[in-house]
């Protein structure tokens, strides 16, 4: 295997050995003998694989809390679908691999990000939204894990600073948005632009691999969210109760309606245009990484894309990715 390949550059019949973050990991038997189904990944993506020697017992027990695994094995196929056929398997040392080599990182580096966070809070006048965003956004251990977050586990902005990336594209179509409707209160709707996700920093996990917290699962990033800026309102002097009301609005209707999450429907103009921002920015960028990892197979349609139930047309941004 070439030493610069990704797991999903690896062709049919190619043989590799490699490391691989290992997601998931189960034991499962056969007319009395056991086997091991993986599921394995790197920045490319992941792949499922089986494992089937005599000793396939004894090594679920050494794997299933390995973070990562050293894989010798060929690429075949499985329902049509490439899967790993492994010959050897064996737990990662912790000094053969580095955790974010696993992860995709985003096109925008991390000064950048900062720097348009800070300029998009510095935007806003209103005094009490303004001490909001310092006191969240200034404190250093929340500020590294916001810019570390991605924005989703798979479907959008899964990669390291992708929800930095994804809620400055948001207040940005916010931002737009203010000025084309006369009554929208830009200083609560930037500020609720910028906080709208924050609960994701301790809803998903980066590890080898994201994935969702205990607290995430149990709570979700919109409570999660509203939590920390309660928490942080309370030590503001003065904060208006009719502010703290709507911010907690806007953070627990985002998502629309409550089939999509929501604990309501919004309720306010702001409160309506950060949703339909929100859901413009996640769709947009999901769509455009299914372009851009799908074009080069040379298809005029994706594969099936199950999040969004439907297959996605490429061949009309051929050209602009040859661009």
């Amino acid at each position: 295997m070439d030493g610069n390949k990704k797991l999903l550059e690896l062709s049919i019949n190619e043989a590799f050995t490699s490391i691989f973050a290992l997601r998931k990991i189960t034991r499962r038997d056969y007319e009395g003998k056991a086997y091991l189904v993986v599921e394995v990944a790197d920045s490319s993506g992941r792949l499922r694989g089986s494992y089937w020697g005599d000793d396939a017992a004894k090594l679920f027990e050494e794997l299933k809390t390995a973070e990562a695994v050293k894989i010798q094995g060929l690429i075949g196929e499985y329902k049509d679908e490439k899967d790993i056929k492994i010959s050897q398997i064996r737990a990662a040392a912790p000094d053969e691999y580095s955790p974010e080599e696993f992860l995709r990182v985003g096109k925008m580096p991390r000064e950048q990000l900062e720097r348009e966070i800070d300029e998009l809070i510095a935007s806003v006048s209103e005094p009490h939204l303004y001490a909001l965003l310092h006191s969240i956004f200034d404190n250093n251990a929340f500020r590294d894990g916001f810019f570390t977050a991605p924005a989703g586990k798979l479907w959008h902005g899964a990669y390291i600073g992708g929800l930095a990336e994804h809620t400055i594209n948001v207040a940005k179509i916010c931002d737009l948005a203010a000025t084309m409707f006369e009554l929208c209160r830009r200083d609560l709707l930037m500020t609720a632009a910028l906080l709208h996700d924050i609960g994701k920093v301790e809803e998903l996990t980066v590890t080898t691999y994201f994935d969702y917290s205990v607290p995430g699962r149990l709570l979700g990033h919109l409570i999660l969210g509203d939590r920390r800026i309660l928490e942080a309102i309370s030590r503001i002097e003065g904060f208006p109760q009719k502010t703290t009301d709507e911010l907690s609005h806007m953070m627990l209707s985002h998502h629309g309606e409550p089939a999509m999450g929501s604990a309501i429907f919004p309720k306010t103009l702001e409160g309506a245009i950060l949703h339909h921002a929100d859901w413009l920015e996640s769709q947009a960028n999901a769509f455009s990484h299914v372009i851009e990892k799908e074009l080069p197979d040379g298809m005029a349609f994706s594969s099936w894309i199950k999040p969004a139930d439907r297959f996605l047309y490429l061949e009309g941004y051929r050209e602009k990715i040859d661009d």
